[in-house]
C-alpha cells in the first residue's frame, strides 16, 4: 500500500521528470544492457544480524522516501511522468551462498536492471555465507539518487534498524515529497528568464567546441576496469599556497594530461556538480547532481602555474551557472560528437567521504567498495577526500583503453599533478609525462647512443670488393652482365674525367639518366671521385627540371647523348655554362687518378623531396649516413655474394640507393630493371623469375598489385593439385629471400597476403629522405596480430635513434602519441641553401651524450607500443574529419583489404561533401558491394561507412608507385532508389516522409531498401527519428527498433507485424 502521512505523495499523483533524471533515463536507454547508472554498496557483515529488523528499517526507508518506489509511464500529455507505487511486500531478498560463488552471485545484483516500469528503485540483497558471516548489497537506480541521496539513506538505515532490533517501535513515518517538489520547481523555473539567461552561459561556454579526438565514450559493450592513483603529498596545502581548490588543482592537471596525453587543444571534461537548490531541501533524498562539462583552457603559450589558476577561475565561473537549463550544453556536445549521446570522453569526479560504514549495531562491517560493471565514459578519475587522507581510482572502459595505456595515462596524471603541486612553473606544454621507469626505457634501453661512423666509404668497399673478385658478375641488365672487374674500370675512367673538370669537393653532380648499367656506373664514378650524385627525373617537365637544378647548386651533369635533356642549358647563369660529361662520347684513360677520400660529413647523394607542403627542397645526405645503412642493412639481414638484388626503384627516390649500391659492397648481383618495370607487374615477377631475384623492394600500393598477379603455366611452379589462375604468381619467384615495403603503412592483411604466397620474409621499412632512406624497420612476424590492421614500423635501425615527443619536446612512454624524431648516423646533413628550413626540421637533440648532435622532426606521429616497437600513427597535418569525427581513412581501406577477393582499396572523404566516404575498390567480379559494405558494418561504426563504393580496375597511381588520391573519380551524390526502391504502401510513404524529414532530403533521395545509416544519418538523427515515428505514427515504437531495422521497408514490415503500439494510418 501506499506511505501516508504528512507530506505524503498521492498515490495517483504524476510529476515530471527532473533534466538530471532525464540525463541518465537517456543514457540507461542508449545502453539497455548497462548498469553503468546503479550505485552499489556493499558490507562484508559478521555477527548476529537480525534479518527481521533489517527488513522493516528497509522499508522504512522506503515509506520514508517515496522517489525510491517510482515508476516511469506516458502521462496524459504525452510526456514521460513518474508516479509513486507502494512498498513492496518483501524487499530483502536472502540467499544461502558458498565462498566459491559469492563474487559472481555479488556482481550478478549489482548488474541486474531496473526496468522503467519497476516498482522499486532500491534492491536489496542478503548472501549468507555462515550464521554469523554475511553480505549485504544495496543497490539503488541512479535515476532517483545521488551520492549524499546515498549518505541520508545510510544513516537512516542504521538507526531504524538499531531501534526494530532493540524492540523499539518508533513512530509513524512522515513521507518525504521534496524532490517531486524540487521537480515541479525546476520545471516552473526553467521557463523563467534567469534560467534562460544561464542556459545561454552554456551555450556560449561550449560554442565552436571542436569534436573529440579523445577515444572513450562508454562502448556500451566492455567492463570497468580500475587501477589505482597515486596523489601528490601536499595537494591541499598547495592548493591553498596557490589561492585555488584543490578540486581545481586536480582538474587542471586531468585537463592537461588529457590535451596532452592525446595531442588536443579543444576538448571538454565532465564533473558532477549538485544543484546549489539542494539544501533548500535537505534532508530530501534525490538525483540532484547534473553533469556538465568543463572544457579545458588553451595550453600551448601558459607555464604550468598559470594554467592552473586558469582552471581555477573557469570552474568558478561554471559554479555560478550552476542549476542552469542544460538542453544547449548537450546540444553542444552532441553537435561535436555525432556518434553519441554528447558524453566527454573523460570525467572528474571529486568526493568527501567522511565515513563508508553503516555502523549497525552488534556487528563487524567491512565495505567492499562495490561498483558498476560498465563505465559511464571512457575514462572516469575518482579523487576521495576520506578521514585518513586522498585516495584516487582511474575508471575505463576496455574497449577503448587497455590496460597498459590507461596505467599510462594514470601515470601522466600523476607526474602533471606532482609537478604542479611541488609548484613547478615551466610551459605547460612541457611538463613531464613519463614516469622514471618509462623515461629510462625510451631514453636509454630502446635508443642507446650512436656508435662511430664507419671509417670506410661505400666507394671504397666496391673497390675493394672488385679488386678481390673481378671476375663476378656485379650487373645484369637487358640480359647483359658486367662484372666487378669491368664496372670498377668503367666507373674509374668516368671518375677520372670529372675529376678533370677541376670541382670543389663535394660539387653537385646531376645524373641525366634513366635506370641503366650506364646509371650505376655514373653513380659510382661521383662518389668515387668526391663529388656528389644528384638523380634527375627524366620526366619531369623542362622547366620544373632547371628549377631543381638550380635549387641544389648543380656543377655538373652525366647525360648520355650530345643534346642531353632540356633543363640543363642555362641553369646558372652567373657562372657560365653548365659542364656536361656525356656517356655517348669515347674517352681516353687520364693518368694519375686516384679516387678521392672523403670526410664522413662530406656530401655523398642529394635527393630531391616535395615533402608534404610547398617547394621542392633538396636533401643533402653524407658518406657517414649511406655508409651506416649499407653496414647496418648487410648485417641485419644476412646479405651475402650470393644474393641477387633487383633495382627496380626510379632513382630520384631515395629508396634505390641501396637496391644498386649496397650489393656491389659485398660481391652481390644487381639485377637492374628495364624502364617503366615498376608500374607492370607481370614484368616485374618475369624478371625476377629470370634472374633469380632474392632481395626486392615495393611500396605496398605496387606489392598488392603483384600479389594480385596470377602465376604462368610452369610445370614447376605450379602444384598440379591447384588451378594456375588461383595460384600467386610471387610463388613462382623460388629464390626469393627478403622482400622489403615502404613508403606507405603497410596493412596486416597484405602481409598475410605475402606469407602465403611466398616463403620469403617480409620487412616493413619507414624513413623520411631525411633520415638516408630507413630509420626504422619492423621483420614480420607470421603470429603477430595488430589490432590497427597496420604493420608497425618497428625499431630504429642500426646507428639510429628514434623518440617519440610530447608538444613540449618531452619523451612520451610507450602508448602515448607523439611526433617521431630520428637521430643518430642516419640523419642527413641538411637541405641544399636552406640554412633556415634546416634549422627548424633538425633541432637540438636534448637528450644526446655528446653535444652538437641534431635530430630531425619528422612530422610524422606515432607511438611506442609496449614491446619497443614503433606504431606509425599518421601526419599531423593531415587529419580527416567526417562528421566532425577524425577519422583514419587509411585504417578503413585496411579493414576493406582483409576480405577474401579485395586486391586493394583507399577511403577518401568526397570533395565538395567533408561528410561523406567513398571506397575505391579494386576486387574480384564476385565480391559484391553489399559484401563489402557488411565486412565494414561488422567493424565500424555505421556513420563510417562508406556511402559511396566505386570499382576501379587498379588504383591511380603517381610516379613514385604510391596512391593518386587526386585521380580518384569523384562519384554521383545521393542515392537513387532502383525500381524496387520506390515506396509500396502508405504506411511505407509516411515513413519515407519521416526518413526524408530528419535527413533534410527529399523523399524521392530515400529508397525503401537503403539503411538509414547508408543515406549519412548517425545516432542524433535516429534518436530524432524515432521522436517523430513515436510522435506521429506509432507511439510504442522502441529506439531500438531503428537499430534493428534501419530500412523504410524493413520498420514497416515490424510496425505492421509487431505488436508494439498502434500505428496511425
Amino acid at each position: 500500500m501506499t506511505a501516508s502521512g504528512p507530506g505524503a505523495p498521492e498515490s495517483s499523483a504524476e510529476f515530471p521528470l527532473t533534466q538530471q533524471q532525464w540525463a541518465v533515463l537517456t543514457s540507461q536507454r542508449l545502453h539497455p544492457d548497462s548498469d553503468a547508472y546503479h550505485v552499489p554498496i556493499g558490507y562484508r557483515l559478521t555477527g548476529p544480524l537480525d534479518e527481521a529488523a533489517l527488513e522493516r528499517a528497509l522499508r522504512r526507508v522506503l515509506e520514508r522516501h517515496p522517489v525510491l518506489r517510482v515508476a516511469l509511464h506516458d502521462g496524459a500529455d504525452g510526456l514521460l511522468r513518474q508516479r509513486v507505487n507502494g512498498v513492496p511486500d518483501r524487499v530483502l531478498a536472502t540467499h544461502a551462498v558458498t565462498a566459491d560463488e559469492t563474487d559472481a552471485r555479488v556482481a550478478a545484483a549489482v548488474a541486474a536492471p531496473f526496468a522503467a516500469e519497476a516498482t522499486c528503485r532500491l534492491r536489496a540483497d542478503l548472501f549468507r555465507l555462515a550464521p554469523e558471516e554475511a553480505i549485504l548489497v544495496l543497490v539503488f537506480d541512479h535515476l532517483v539518487v545521488d551520492a549524499p541521496s546515498v549518505a541520508v539513506i545510510a544513516d537512516e538505515l542504521a538507526r531504524a534498524y538499531a531501534e526494530f532490533r532493540a524492540g523499539v517501535e518508533p513512530g509513524p513515518v512522515a513521507p518525504e515529497s521534496g524532490y517531486f517538489a524540487y521537480a515541479r520547481d525546476q520545471e516552473d523555473f526553467f521557463l523563467g528568464a534567469e534560467a534562460a539567461r544561464l542556459g545561454d552561459f552554456w551555450d556560449g561556454y561550449l560554442s565552436g567546441l571542436a569534436a573529440p579526438a579523445v577515444p572513450g565514450r562508454a562502448s556500451g559493450a566492455g567492463r570497468t576496469a580500475s587501477l589505482p592513483v597515486r596523489v601528490a603529498d601536499g595537494l591541499t596545502v598547495s592548493a591553498e599556497r596557490a589561492g585555488v581548490t584543490p578540486a581545481a588543482l586536480l582538474m587542471a592537471a586531468l585537463s592537461l594530461t588529457t590535451q596532452l596525453c592525446f595531442r588536443v587543444t579543444d576538448t571538454v571534461i565532465s564533473y558532477p556538480a549538485v544543484d546549489w537548490r539542494r539544501m533548500e531541501y535537505e534532508p530530501v533524498v534525490g538525483l540532484f547532481t547534473d553533469m556538465p562539462a568543463f572544457r579545458c583552457p588553451p595550453h600551448d603559450r601558459t607555464s604550468l602555474q598559470e594554467y592552473v589558476r586558469t582552471v581555477h577561475a573557469d570552474l568558478l565561473e561554471c559554479l555560478g551557472h550552476q542549476g542552469a537549463p542544460l538542453a544547449k550544453l548537450r546540444a553542444r556536445l552532441r553537435a561535436a560528437d555525432p556518434r553519441g549521446d554528447g558524453t566527454p570522453p573523460v570525467m572528474l569526479s571529486v568526493n568527501n567521504v567522511p565515513g563508508t560504514g553503516l555502523r549497525l549495531p552488534g556487528l563487524t562491517e567491512e565495505w567492499l567498495g562495490l561498483r558498476p560493471a560498465h563505465p559511464k565514459t571512457g575514462l572516469a578519475l575518482s579523487v576521495f577526500f576520506r578521514d585518513t587522507g586522498v585516495e584516487a581510482r582511474l575508471d575505463f572502459d576496455p574497449g577503448h583503453h587497455d590496460e597498459a595505456a590507461a596505467r599510462r595515462f594514470a601515470t601522466a596524471f600523476e607526474q602533471v599533478l606532482g609537478q604542479a603541486v611541488a609548484g613547478w612553473d615551466g610551459p605547460a606544454a612541457a611538463v613531464e609525462l613519463a614516469g622514471a621507469a618509462d623515461r629510462s626505457l625510451v631514453l636509454d634501453m630502446w635508443n642507446p647512443p650512436a656508435p662511430a661512423a664507419p671509417e670506410w666509404t661505400v666507394p671504397g668497399l666496391f673497390v675493394a670488393r672488385a679488386a678481390r673478385t673481378p671476375d663476378a658478375v656485379a650487373l645484369v641488365a637487358r640480359g647483359q652482365e658486367t662484372t666487378y672487374g669491368r664496372l670498377e674500370a668503367d666507373s674509374r675512367l668516368l671518375a677520372a674525367r670529372l675529376a678533370a673538370l677541376s670541382l670543389p669537393a663535394g660539387s653537385v653532380v646531376a645524373l641525366c639518366l634513366p635506370r641503366s648499367a650506364a646509371f650505376v656506373t655514373a653513380a659510382l664514378a661521383v662518389l668515387r671521385s668526391g663529388l656528389a650524385l644528384l638523380p634527375v627525373d627524366m620526366e619531369q617537365p623542362p622547366g620544373r627540371r632547371a628549377f631543381l637544378l638550380a635549387d641544389a647548386g648543380v656543377a655538373a651533369a652525366i647525360v648520355a647523348g650530345p643534346e642531353g635533356p632540356e633543363g640543363l642549358k642555362g641553369t646558372d647563369a652567373a657562372t657560365g655554362p653548365l659542364p656536361v660529361v656525356d656517356l655517348s662520347q669515347p674517352a681516353d684513360p687520364l693518368p694519375g687518378y686516384a679516387d678521392a677520400e672523403p670526410a664522413p660529413d662530406h656530401p655523398a647523394y642529394l635527393i630531391t623531396t616535395s615533402g608534404s607542403t610547398g617547394l621542392p627542397k633538396t636533401v643533402v645526405v653524407p658518406h657517414r649516413a649511406i655508409a651506416n645503412h649499407v653496414r647496418w642493412k648487410a648485417s641485419e639481414f644476412g646479405f651475402d655474394a650470393e644474393d641477387r638484388f633487383y633495382f627496380k626503384t626510379p632513382p630520384v627516390f631515395d629508396a634505390s640507393l641501396w637496391e644498386y649500391l649496397l650489393p656491389l659492397t659485398i660481391g652481390a648481383r644487381t639485377v637492374v630493371a628495364p624502364h617503366g618495370a615498376q608500374r607492370d607487374p607481370a614484368l616485374l615477377l618475369a624478371e625476377m623469375r629470370r634472374y633469380r631475384v632474392s632481395v626486392v623492394q615495393f611500396v605496398p600500393t605496387v606489392l598488392k598489385a603483384v600479389l594480385a598477379e596470377k602465376a604462368v603455366p610452369t610445370e614447376k611452379a605450379v602444384p598440379p593439385a591447384r588451378p594456375v589462375t588461383t595460384v600467386p604468381g610471387l610463388s613462382q619467384c623460388t629464390a626469393l629471400r627478403w622482400i622489403f615495403s615502404g613508403g606507405e603503412p603497410l596493412e596486416t592483411s597484405v602481409a598475410a597476403r605475402v606469407r602465403a604466397a611466398t616463403g620469403a620474409r617480409l620487412v616493413n621499412l619507414y624513413g623520411p629522405t631525411e633520415a638516408t632512406i630507413d630509420a626504422t624497420f619492423h621483420v614480420c612476424d607470421p603470429d603477430e596480430q595488430d589490432r590497427d590492421g597496420f604493420v608497425p614500423i618497428g625499431r630504429p635501425v642500426g646507428g639510429g635513434q628514434a623518440y617519440v615527443l610530447g608538444e613540449g619536446g618531452q619523451p612520451l612512454p610507450p602508448g602515448l602519441t607523439g611526433e617521431l624524431h630520428i637521430g643518430g648516423l642516419p640523419l642527413a646533413t641538411g637541405y641544399a641553401h636552406r640554412r633556415q628550413l634546416t634549422e627548424e626540421r633538425f633541432a637540438p637533440h636534448p637528450f644526446a651524450a655528446v653535444p652538437g648532435q641534431v635530430l630531425y622532426r619528422t612530422g610524422d606521429l606515432a607511438r611506442f607500443r609496449e614491446d619497443g616497437a614503433l606504431e606509425f600513427r599518421g601526419r599531423e597535418d593531415a587529419e580527416a574529419k567526417v562528421r566532425g569525427m577524425r577519422v583514419d581513412l587509411a585504417g578503413i581501406g585496411a579493414l576493406l583489404g582483409e576480405l577474401a577477393g579485395v586486391r586493394d582499396a583507399v577511403v577518401t572523404v568526397l570533395p565538395g561533401r567533408d561528410d561523406a566516404l567513398a571506397a575505391y575498390v579494386v576486387a574480384d567480379p564476385g565480391v559484391p558491394d553489399a559484401a563489402l559494405r557488411a565486412h565494414l558494418a561488422d567493424r565500424l561504426p555505421r556513420e563510417l561507412v562508406p556511402a559511396a563504393v566505386v570499382r576501379l580496375d587498379a588504383l591511380p597511381v603517381t610516379a613514385s608507385g604510391k596512391t593518386d588520391v587526386r585521380a580518384l573519380p569523384v562519384p554521383e551524390a545521393g542515392h537513387a532508389p532502383d525500381s524496387g526502391g520506390a515506396p509500396r504502401s502508405a504506411l511505407e510513404h509516411r515513413l519515407t516522409a519521416l526518413w526524408a524529414e530528419v535527413l533534410g532530403v527529399g523523399p524521392e533521395r530515400v529508397p525503401r531498401n537503403v539503411s538509414l545509416f547508408e543515406l549519412g544519418g548517425t545516432s542524433l538523427t535516429l534518436i530524432r527519428l524515432h521522436q517523430r515515428i513515436r510522435a506521429v505514427l506509432s507511439p510504442g515504437a522502441a529506439v531500438t527498433d531503428l537499430f534493428k531495422y534501419p530500412t523504410v521497408e524493413a520498420f514497416a514490415d515490424a510496425l505492421d507485424g509487431s505488436g508494439t503500439g498502434p500505428v496511425t494510418r
